[in-house]
């Protein structure tokens, strides 16, 4: 209600009244802390529908200690599960999961002893082809890539195919933009979200199970994302991260990668769109000055801070507004495809859904002698 203070709304530190968990449920001023009574069952407070402070009696399985069950064990894995690091908890102490340095794995586990006492067992046991020990879990691993597909299992072989393929191409990535990544892997996990892809951090490429993308090309952009490492670097030139992005996935893309994948600039859109209009404008550029590798000196502009406008006028000796009224001056194509896809003599095989013929190989689309 408008009225409420925050001393009369009824807070609980465990609302899901767990029975192992000391919880505390606070209502105008006055703390309630789950209490044990006598030594095998707990009373545990809660907020009930109406915001008033309520309890219930639970049983536990042996001892109450501190206003919470004692468990005889629990391990947070469920068992036998190498893809998650676990954690047993028995006689108020924990043992994780871990690996071993001849890459098996150590894997904690409750059973029983012959007198049925609950005891902590630790195997070792070997993870699956493909497989390595990565922080106490068996994960994809490679000299590149890591798959975490630990929450989304029955997509093991996607997973298997995705890793792969970023294991083949992130080094390639890597060498096209000038790059050192050291030691770092990226690391790829299934999600559900909106996007088919998308990169968080400095490390985590994330797929979506909902939407995935029909084929591995967008970890080349991705993979781009990862290489580029700007941790928030890039001020108001997102524009130009993504250019680059779409470029470097330009330059290395193949037909099995992304058939029909194309970059340009769509109806009226401006180089703030980015991804493929920016790229295409990058290629023109390149062309058009006669440089080479743009990518490696854009991505070098925005880790040492230079002004974008001096870079362009540098590499072409126009500022950017000019170049990009240039460029827009030789009507370019809507949709331009990788030279490394599919064409039959001098013209290229245009998908069927391109009717504007406003397609063709890279070497016939811009003219050298433009203004």
């Amino acid at each position: 209600s408008g009225n409420a203070t925050k001393e009369s709304v009824c807070v609980d530190t465990d609302p899901k009244n767990i029975a192992w968990v000391a919880g505390e449920v606070t209502k105008e001023g006055k703390t309630y802390t789950d209490e044990c009574v006598k030594s095998n069952s707990v009373k545990d407070f809660f907020c009930n529908k109406k915001g008033a402070v309520s309890y219930v009696k639970m049983s536990c399985p042996k001892d109450c200690q501190n206003g919470a069950c004692v468990l005889p064990c629990v391990d947070s894995d469920g068992g036998k599960d190498l893809t998650i690091k676990g954690k047993v908890s028995i006689d108020g102490k924990g043992y994780s999961d871990y690996c071993e340095k001849d890459g098996s794995i150590r894997e904690q586990i409750c059973d029983k002893d012959k007198n049925n006492k609950p005891i902590r067992r630790n195997l070792k046991l070997k993870c699956q082809d493909g497989e390595k020990c990565v922080d106490g879990r068996c994960l994809l691993s490679g000299d590149y890539c890591i798959f975490d597909y630990s929450n989304f299992k029955k997509f093991k072989k996607e997973a298997e195919n995705f890793f792969k393929y970023c294991e083949t191409k992130l080094s390639l990535i890597r060498d096209m933009l000038g790059s050192n990544i050291g030691n770092r892997k990226a690391i790829l996990l299934f999600e559900e979200g909106g996007a088919p892809a998308w990169t968080v951090g400095d490390d985590r490429i994330f797929i979506n199970v909902n939407n995935p993308p029909e084929y591995p090309g967008f970890l080349l952009h991705e993979g781009t994302h990862f290489v580029q490492d700007y941790k928030g670097l890039t001020g108001d030139r997102g524009w130009v991260m993504e250019g680059i992005a779409d470029l470097v996935r330009f330059k290395l893309t193949t037909e099995e990668d992304e058939p029909g994948w194309a970059i340009g600039c769509q109806g009226n859109e401006d180089l703030s769109a980015g991804y493929g209009c920016a790229a295409a404008f990058f290629l023109w550029v390149e062309e058009k000055c006669k440089v080479s590798d743009i990518q490696i000196i854009l991505n070098n502009m925005i880790l040492k801070g230079k002004d974008t406008n001096e870079v362009f006028k540098e590499l072409c000796g126009k500022n950017l507004t000019d170049l990009w009224d240039s460029y827009k001056s030789t009507n370019p194509p809507q949709r331009i495809f990788p030279t490394t896809q599919p064409v039959s003599g001098t013209d290229y095989i245009c998908p069927e859904d391109q009717k504007s013929g406003l397609c063709g190989p890279i070497d016939k689309i811009f003219p050298l002698n433009n203004k």
